[in-house]
Order: C-alpha cells, then sequence, then structure tokens
C-alpha cells in the first residue's frame, strides 16, 4: 500500500501495525473532508514550486499529501536511531 511504502522510504522501517492504523484513519478522514471541500482541496494543491498533474483526483491527492507531510514529521523521519 502507498502508505506503507512513503513511510518505509521516509524512515528506513515499516511501520508498526498501529502506526498504519493511523495514518490510514487520517487518510480517509481527510480524504472524505476534501472531496466534500474541494475548494480547500485546490487551496492545498495550490501551494508549492510544481503545478499539480491534472490527470491526478484532486481530493485523493489533498488527503495524500496531508498523510505525507505527518509522516515527514514523524521523529523517526529526521532520527536514526
Amino acid at each position: 500500500d502507498s502508505i506503507s511504502y512513503a513511510f518505509r522510504l521516509l524512515t528506513s522501517r515499516k511501520p508498526s501495525q498501529a502506526e498504519l492504523d493511523l495514518l490510514l484513519q487520517l487518510y480517509g478522514e481527510e480524504l472524505t473532508n476534501y472531496k466534500q471541500d474541494l475548494k480547500s482541496a485546490m487551496e492545498l494543491l495550490g501551494v508549492g514550486e510544481h503545478p499539480r498533474d491534472p490527470r491526478l483526483d484532486v481530493a485523493t491527492l489533498a488527503a495524500n499529501s496531508i498523510v505525507a507531510s505527518i509522516i515527514m514529521n514523524h521523529d523517526a523521519s529526521y532520527t536514526k536511531r
């Protein structure tokens, strides 16, 4: 699954089941929110250096962006123990 893959790339380890469950829950909540509020999704995706790929679903991309941000801010992403 893409969340596990992103977690592994950023932390050099697989997520625990608890971590994965939380990230999947977050993804589901964000996806629901962004499907109901496409304007907010577009605002989020309008920030950055590169334009978004118009072939990708806006709500899905925004939800994935939030999850990726959370993973990047996880202690394991920048601290090797």
